[in-house]
């Protein structure tokens, strides 16, 4: 395993541990069970995160999430559309004797895209 990493040599969205990742079926799944997301977005150099309930439409194959009118998360997606959304479930406890062993199982799904804002109140419905 490399020293560094090396976005060049892994890309941002290739899973490390290969034999952990969920196929489609088993990601979109879990999509619908879980119920808070962390929205990453960006301003200029400044990365911002916020936690959010979010719904997940299977047929569409998109994430709703809610913001408020005016606040960094809108005014961050409104300035760059470009956004990373993180949602996760613990799973057991993974205790050790050594600390550097103590772990932890979960459940993630992590998403790259675009965020846009629903205007239509047919569709924000």
């Amino acid at each position: 395993m490399p020293k560094d990493y090396d976005p060049v040599v892994t890309p941002p969205n290739t899973q490390r541990r290969r034999e952990h990742a969920l196929d489609d079926d088993a990601t979109r799944e879990l999509l619908v069970r879980l119920e808070i997301a962390h929205i990453a977005t960006v301003w200029d150099a400044q990365p911002f995160v916020n936690p959010t309930t979010f719904w997940y439409d299977a047929a569409a194959h998109t994430i709703f999430f809610h913001s408020n009118v005016v606040g960094r998360l809108r005014a961050n997606s409104e300035h760059h559309d470009r956004v990373c959304f993180e949602s996760s479930r613990f799973g057991r406890f993974l205790p050790s004797n050594v600390a550097l062993e103590f772990s932890v199982q979960y459940e993630s799904v992590i998403v790259y895209g675009a965020v846009r804002t629903l205007s239509d109140p047919a569709e924000q419905r």
